[in-house]
């Protein structure tokens, strides 16, 4: 028991620092859209994972954090993100029912997940890599069943 909290509190921390980072950069930014784009991350990263997703872009971060959190920790062997669709419709249903984002800007989120989940690969040594040379890096998603 012990262990899964200070699990869940590394995993707290993880966001912290990530919201720590873009309030910084929000600060030097001279850009106005991306200055708010900044503290907007830095809002919901020191929002999730310490708490409950209140719509989909917080749970998309939230499911990233938890990607990569698992990715750094296992190697990122077998790791995969699973029923996205499953897990993240009743933000999507729920954010357009009420206005909160468009298609368009949830299909942004959507692929702006994608380039990171492309984004992890492993590097292996010499030796490795010769016996694992065929050993696909990718990320599977389950969509529609």
């Amino acid at each position: 028991m012990r262990s899964a909290i200070i699990v869940c509190d590394a995993a707290i921390h993880f966001g912290k620092r990530y919201s720590e980072e873009a309030r910084r950069l929000s600060t030097q930014e001279t850009d106005p859209k991306r200055k708010v784009e900044l503290e907007e991350i830095a809002e919901i990263c020191n929002h999730v994972p310490e708490y409950p997703a209140r719509n989909f872009y917080e749970a998309v971060q939230f499911l990233w954090f938890i990607e990569l959190i698992t990715q750094l920790e296992t190697n990122g062997v077998s790791i995969s993100p699973g029923r996205f669709d499953q897990y993240l419709y009743p933000y999507f249903k729920k954010d357009i029912e009420e206005g909160r984002f468009t298609e368009d800007e949830i299909l942004d989120v959507i692929e702006c997940f994608w380039i990171k989940l492309a984004e992890m690969v492993i590097l292996y040594d010499k030796i490795t890599a010769s016996f694992i040379a065929n050993f696909s890096m990718g990320e599977h998603l389950n969509l529609g069943g």
